[in-house]
């Protein structure tokens, strides 16, 4: 569920007087979101990721990533009743308070926020320490670093979608409903705390090259959650109006295997990205899924390497 749509500001509380004191007819309101702070009550949940609270509506929880209700696998359907039973127990009822981060709405007007319980406990991070969802890391945050931690604990202690395996990283894979139309492009952040905790996840992830597992690019997809090294062939280089650089396995886009994004900012790092076309080659790094199609970005020179 895409956490980074268009941003929509309220507007000021005088702005209306102001347009009536000079004449002009106020315009219609624009639902504004809660302020920072605000207390709400937890009246219906969605699913593990999804709630509604009264005032204010659907309330989509920042940096969760739950397992769909009703996919057609059984493992991820029977996940996402777990994650939505625990998301229910937790908060049905509930009074919560609200916060926000750089957006307050996705494109699907739900709002964007984190849910702290009466006891000061930050709700969105909870569930992804106890097991029942995964951190998304698609995004920037403000608690990226947080949540990524309370990932791996839970991974390691094998709680909730961990235990034996069953998540494999794989949860999120029939999201149709989080994605817009075209290549992913990188969500960019003004603030400099999240761009470091981001950059130095991915170079984590560069560093742990030697030790990562090697698939071919048409088996990326198995692999999603996990940091792998994915090997195969460059169909194309493509760079997309907003700057960023896609390497496209198997075949161009839109009918790739895989793909190697290059954000703008990283671009430096990476000089005649064209003269990898038609090249063997290997990826390092977390695959992340965007509609349907395994996906690694990169940001370290390091994660692009010749095949042999």
């Amino acid at each position: 569920m895409t956490q980074h749509g268009r941003r929509r500001r309220c507007l000021l509380p005088l702005a209306p007087l102001l347009l009536l004191a000079l004449g002009i007819p106020a315009l219609p309101s624009l639902g504004c979101a809660q302020e920072k702070g605000s207390t709400v009550v937890v009246k219906r949940v969605i699913d593990g990721d999804t709630i509604e609270v009264d005032p204010g509506g659907k309330v989509r929880l920042i940096g969760v990533d739950a397992a769909e209700l009703g996919d057609s696998r059984d493992i991820v359907d029977s996940l996402g009743r777990e994650a939505t039973d625990y998301t229910r127990r937790a908060l049905l009822g509930r009074k919560v308070r609200l916060d926000f981060d750089f957006d307050r709405r996705d494109d699907h007007g739900r709002l964007l926020a984190y849910a702290y319980l009466p006891d000061g406990t930050l709700f969105n991070e909870k569930i992804v320490e106890d097991g029942y969802a995964q951190a998304l890391t698609r995004y920037p945050f403000r608690h990226l670093d947080e949540f990524v931690s309370a990932q791996r604990q839970a991974r390691s202690a094998r709680r909730g979608l961990w235990k034996d395996g069953a998540a494999s990283g794989s949860i999120g894979k029939t999201r149709s409903t989080e994605r817009s139309s075209g290549p992913k492009e990188v969500a960019r952040s003004s603030d400099p705390k999240v761009a470091r905790s981001s950059r130095a996840e991915e170079a984590g992830r560069a560093s742990g090259a030697e030790e990562a597992t090697v698939v071919r690019d048409v088996d990326a997809a198995d692999h999603v959650g996990e940091t792998v090294t994915v090997q195969g062939l460059v169909a194309d280089v493509h760079t997309s109006r907003r700057g960023n650089t896609f390497l496209n396995f198997g075949s161009p886009y839109p009918d790739h295997t895989f793909s190697a994004l290059v954000p703008e900012a990283a671009l430096p790092l990476f000089p005649n990205l064209a003269s990898w076309a038609g090249r063997d080659v290997r990826i390092t790094g977390g695959v992340q899924l965007y509609r349907g199609k395994p996906q690694i970005i990169l940001e370290d020179s390091s994660q692009l390497t010749p095949a042999s």
